[in-house]
């Protein structure tokens, strides 16, 4: 069974929906600004290839069907977010836990800058 793909009814709705997506910065995009301000560009950079590498395995999975694969084999889906919620949920705990020394870390670097450069 082959399924019809959808045209575009409207082409001027179409144009100015993707102009005003373009508009409005994605979570990358903020990701990458972020890095970039706060540790230089050499951060910047490398959340720029984080990025690119990240959407290079999106559109890979989506070329070699795993969209579809995974449809059709729902035990291997489910196996497949509880690996994601897991890793979420160790990124979120490692931060939560190291948080207090990176702060520390964070207000010794902007109070030695602030001496370094205090001109009084």
């Amino acid at each position: 069974m082959v399924k019809q793909m959808y045209e575009i009814q409207n082409y001027y709705g179409f144009i100015i929906a993707i102009c005003l997506f373009q508009l409005f910065p994605g979570a990358g995009t903020i990701a990458i600004l972020g890095a970039t301000a706060t540790d230089g560009s050499k951060a910047g950079m490398s959340a720029v290839v984080g990025t690119l590498l990240g959407d290079f395995i999106y559109m890979s999975s989506a070329v070699l069907g795993l969209a579809a694969i995974l449809s059709s084999y729902p035990r291997c889906f489910a196996v497949t977010q509880y690996l994601g919620v897991m890793y979420l949920c160790s990124l979120g705990l490692k931060y939560l836990f190291l948080q207090e020394s990176t702060n520390a870390f964070h207000k010794s670097t902007l109070l030695s800058r602030k001496y370094m450069c205090n001109t009084k």
